[in-house]
C-alpha cells in the first residue's frame, strides 16, 4: 500500500491560515440559522456548521466559536432550532450574522419550548440540547430532534468564502 499523506504529515494549519481557509472552502455547505431563548431573550446566529448524525434516534449537531457574544446563551439553551435557508433568504443569513437579535417579530411563531420559529425556510429541526463537546476554538452542540418540517426550494449554500445559491455558485471566484 503507498502512504499518500507524507505532506499532510507536515502540514501545519497555524502556519498557513489561509491555505486551511482556502481548502475548506471547497466543501460546499448549507447556511443555516439556529435560534434559542435564553432567560427570556432570542438569540439567533448564522451557521454552516450543522449535520446529521443519527436517524435513530434523530440526532443533529452544530458548532458555535467560543468567541462569539452569543456562545453563552445556546450552550446554556436547553432547546434550539435549525433552520435551514433558502436562497431566497439571503437577507435573513446577513440579518443574523450581524445582529444576534434580527427577528422579524411579526413573522415569528415561538414553539412549545420557548424557541423563536422563523418563516419560510426549507427546513426546521426542533432539537432538545443533549450535550456539548470541546473543540478546539469551538464547541459542538448535539441535539435531539423532537420535531422537524421541511418545504420545496433551492437552498442557500456557502462556498468558496461566498453565501449564494446553486445556481449562482457557478460563478463564485475560486
Amino acid at each position: 500500500m503507498t502512504d499518500l499523506t507524507p505532506d499532510c504529515a507536515s502540514f501545519q494549519p497555524a502556519e498557513n491560515l489561509g491555505a486551511y481557509r482556502k481548502a475548506l472552502g471547497r466543501f460546499t455547505t448549507g447556511i443555516a440559522v439556529v435560534t434559542a431563548a435564553y432567560r427570556g431573550d432570542w438569540v439567533g446566529m448564522t451557521i454552516n456548521s450543522f449535520s446529521s448524525i443519527s436517524l435513530s434516534p434523530p440526532l443533529i449537531i452544530w458548532a458555535s466559536d467560543k468567541k462569539s457574544s452569543r456562545y453563552t446563551k445556546f450552550l446554556n439553551a436547553s432547546h434550539f432550532a435549525v433552520h435551514v435557508l433558502s436562497s431566497a433568504q439571503k437577507q435573513v443569513c446577513d440579518d443574523f450574522i450581524s445582529s444576534p437579535t434580527a427577528f422579524d417579530r411579526d413573522r415569528v411563531r415561538v414553539n412549545n419550548n420557548g424557541v423563536p420559529i422563523l418563516p419560510d425556510c426549507l427546513a426546521i429541526f426542533e432539537c432538545r440540547q443533549n450535550s456539548t463537546v470541546d473543540a478546539g476554538d469551538h464547541s459542538i452542540i448535539l441535539g435531539d430532534v423532537q420535531h422537524v418540517s421541511a418545504s420545496e426550494g433551492d437552498p442557500l449554500i456557502f462556498w468558496g468564502g461566498n453565501i449564494t445559491g446553486l445556481a449562482t455558485a457557478q460563478n463564485c471566484p475560486a
